[in-house]
């Protein structure tokens, strides 16, 4: 898809821990406004898996001329969409007039087969419940944070070399004064026809010792119409494209520790 190199992945595969932070599943479709009016069935449908719903409101911003001030409000364009929540709040799914968007900790992701088959029901059902019959974006997204702590006397570059592939650290190892790098955030934006991928890792500010380096992969399908059938074949090829990317952007040893 671009380039990296494949690894292989056997089915259901999951490390035995992993940087997970977040794991966003976005899929859009035309707008659609059979969302708002089949609210009742949709809490139904979803009540047992995430019981806490509330609506989304959509808002814009309306200039007016308040004391001979000019003042920028907000102005509310009524319920958009809905938000439901698990108990326990590390699952969202929001289902909006053109978007559903479903959020996962990383505390209680395994892996895309098991996410997968725990909802794949529902999404259908929506899909059904709302007349929703093609789609238009597919993504998923994964954000990492790798933890480190310096020893005295080790330089943060070096933290970084020794978790990132040598070929990603060209930007923070050539400036002058790299020495006493705090924050530093490298962004990649690739585009290979329908599909695009937005690469965003570095370091980024902590209070302590404990160092944070974050490796966010957001790797999205667009089409003008992607058959409702084709979404799990979307995925599994956008999860597998993530998987390799995530692979070739850590040294060996990085990973290895995730199967300790």
């Amino acid at each position: 898809m671009f380039g990296f190199p494949s690894y292989s992945r056997p089915e259901n595969f999951h490390f035995g821990k992993n940087f997970i932070r977040s794991v966003t599943i976005q899929i859009k479709y035309p707008k659609n406004g059979n969302i708002i009016n089949q609210k009742a069935k949709l809490v139904k449908l979803l009540s047992e898996k995430f019981p806490n719903n509330q609506d989304l409101q959509s808002s814009s911003i309306q200039i007016k001329n308040v004391n001979n001030k000019t003042e920028f409000l907000p102005k509310s364009l009524g319920v958009s969409g809905i938000m439901f929540q698990t108990k326990d709040a590390f699952q969202s799914l929001n289902i909006s007039e053109s978007f559903i968007v479903l959020n996962i900790g990383g505390s209680v992701y395994t892996n895309l087969e098991t996410l997968w088959n725990d909802i794949e029901k529902e999404v259908q059902e929506i899909f059904s419940i709302c007349q929703i019959t093609e789609l238009n974006w597919v993504s998923i997204r994964k954000i990492n944070l790798i933890q480190f702590e310096l020893k005295e006397g080790v330089k943060p570059l070096e933290g970084i070399a020794a978790v990132f592939n040598n070929a990603l650290i060209s930007n923070f190892s050539s400036i002058p004064g790299s020495e006493f790098l705090y924050n530093g955030i490298s962004n990649f934006s690739l585009k290979n026809g329908n599909h695009n991928l937005n690469l965003t890792l570095g370091l980024i500010p902590s209070l302590d010792a404990i160092k944070n380096l974050m490796l966010d992969i957001d790797l999205f399908y667009t089409e003008e119409k992607i058959p409702i059938a084709k979404l799990m074949e979307k995925l599994f090829e956008i999860n597998q494209e993530i998987f390799n990317i995530f692979n070739w952007c850590l040294q060996d040893n990085t990973i290895k520790q995730l199967n300790k």
